[in-house]
This record gives C-alpha cells, structure tokens and sequence, in this order.
C-alpha cells in the first residue's frame, strides 16, 4: 500500500469504521493471529489491534488484559491514529506526552510503546485514512531495533489488506441488501397492480 497517509478528520474515520463494521465484534482468527506474530516478533508483554472513533478506542485483539475499550482521548494510539504516523517511545515514562498516563504511572506500567497506524482505502484510488494501530508494549525500556520494527510494520500492512477485504465484503453485502430490498418493492409493486387489475376486471367493471 501506498503509505501517502495524511491526517484525518474524526468523522471520516467514524464513517470507515462504521462501514467497517468492526466494534463490538467477536473474535477473529486473523486478526487473533496477527497479535500473536506481533507479540513473538517483538517479544513484548503484550500485542493487541485497537480501533478508535471521536469517543472511544476499543481493542479488537490482544495478547493481553487490558481494557477492551477506553475513552478515545485516552487511548495510547491515538497519536498513531489521528496523524497517520508510527509512535515510537523507548520508555514512556521519560514521554513528554504520555509519561503521566494511568498505564504508565500504574500498572501495568508501560516503559517501551510502539504504534503504527493501521489504514484502509475508501477506493483504490484514494489515499489510506487511519481507523487503527497495531501496538506492542512491554514493561522494561527497549530500544529501538530496525530488523523487528521493520516485520512489525509489515505485519500491520497485513492487517490492512485485512480490513480492506472486509470493507469490500460490507459493501457488497450492503449493495446486495439494496438490491433485495428493491426486489421486494417491485414485488410488492407488482401484486398489487394484479390486485387492481382482478377489482377492475370484475362483472361491468371490466375495462376495455
């Protein structure tokens, strides 16, 4: 994928996640297997796939016990998220931004963060929007090492081409509801067009 990614706007996130249709799900295998590679690729505490729309971040997989979902202004990759940039902090608590965080000042005390936006096409033509990050942790700082990052960037383009094939699939099941739904008004159309030709053929009534 292209990684021409700019900022978006809440509500262009809130509708691709809704077109998603991805909070509050269930479990996935795919994606249950992505955090588990992202977890033994960076040998970390914990590995999880979040989404986050104006109000709220919820996880969709983990590798931990964290919270499934928190306020959005809250969340620790809504840096990743909003600006469409991978975040990196060796140890948080040392973070001018998140240093002060429950998750850092308390358990399960996060040092080491990594966050790398997860995007998605509206259309093979558009550029990706951000809707969500893949994120690894751990409670020891750590340092930056190019060889893991680099497969766990990959690993998130993975979980992109994920999502992109779902949205596809929402798509056409919603076009294929449309269609259903302009069957049965044609239907419904149709009967009663038969019901008024049966009351106009009757007896006199008959037209001619």
């Amino acid at each position: 994928m292209d990684r021409n990614v700019t900022e978006s706007s809440g509500e262009e996130r809130r509708q691709l996640i809704e077109d998603l249709a991805i909070l509050d799900t269930p479990s996935e295998p795919a994606f249950d297997a992505a955090v588990k590679a992202g977890k033994s690729l960076m040998d970390v505490s914990n590995c999880y796939i979040s989404f986050a729309d104006q109000h709220r971040q919820w996880i969709k997989a983990q590798t931990g016990s964290l919270p499934r979902e928190c306020p959005a202004d809250e969340a620790l990759c809504r840096l990743a998220i909003s600006t469409g940039e991978e975040f990196f902090s060796e140890d948080l608590q040392f973070d001018a931004k998140l240093a002060d965080h429950p998750s850092v000042v308390a358990a399960p005390d996060l040092r080491m963060f990594l966050s790398v936006p997860v995007c998605v096409r509206t259309d093979k033509t558009a550029d990706p929007v951000p809707v969500g990050a893949l994120c690894a942790y751990d409670d020891a700082p750590r340092a930056r090492r190019k060889p893991e990052f680099e497969a766990f960037r990959n690993l998130a383009r993975l979980v992109e081409e994920i999502l992109e094939s779902r949205l596809v699939a929402t798509k056409s099941a919603q076009v294929a509801r449309e269609q259903e739904g302009i069957l049965q008004d044609l239907s419904r159309a149709q009967r009663q067009q038969h019901q008024v030709e049966r009351i106009a053929g009757v007896g006199s009534w008959r037209l001619h």
